[in-house]
């Protein structure tokens, strides 16, 4: 995070850095010239690429290593909330993202209060949260459901169906997240 690089750590122990120059900033183009600042989470897409929740950027970021290239696919153009495409998309400190069998990432937004779904397309669109930061289980559209400044979220396919779980941290607790509904 602090570094502002995105870095692998081989099974022998050997790390490399994948993108990132020296120093925090906003830089989409090559690996080397790219440029983050303070990116908490990270998710490969089935595609390959890395997707990147870079934190102070307010931004999601795509990594392709085959291409050498870094761009940014949703967010970056400061704090807020707004869905949208692409820049059109706002956040505010992204702090965690996982990725769905259709390469859909779900997004945890920590200042919205909210859990957000970016298409490969770059489309934004609030999957849960209303933005009050709060307790609050819905039995139907989890659009109404509460979090307090949630930090984590995996992606499970389950005999249920495809299920969301996300680290609630100021309700100390881990919640489930269905298409329709919301729980702890």
């Amino acid at each position: 995070r602090s570094n502002s690089r995105i870095r692998k750590v081989a099974p022998d122990g050997t790390v490399t850095t994948i993108a990132g120059a020296s120093g925090p900033g906003k830089v989409d183009g090559t690996l080397s010239q790219s440029k983050f600042m303070y990116p908490c989470g990270v998710a490969v897409a089935e595609t390959g690429q890395i997707v990147v929740a870079d934190t102070e950027n307010h931004a999601i970021r795509v990594i392709d290593v085959a291409a050498n290239a870094v761009g940014t696919v949703a967010g970056g153009s400061g704090a807020g909330y707004q869905e949208g495409t692409g820049a059109g998309a706002k956040f505010t400190y992204p702090m965690a993202v996982t990725m769905d069998w259709e390469n859909n990432a779900f997004v945890v937004d920590k200042g919205n209060h909210r859990i957000r779904r970016v298409n490969p397309n770059g489309e934004t669109l609030l999957m849960a949260g209303d933005g009050t930061a709060g307790m609050k289980d819905v039995a139907g559209d989890t659009k109404f459901g509460q979090f307090n400044n949630p930090l984590a979220v995996a992606f499970a396919n389950t005999a249920s169906g495809p299920m969301a779980y996300v680290a609630d941290s100021f309700n100390y607790r881990v919640r489930k997240l269905f298409p329709n509904n919301l729980s702890t």
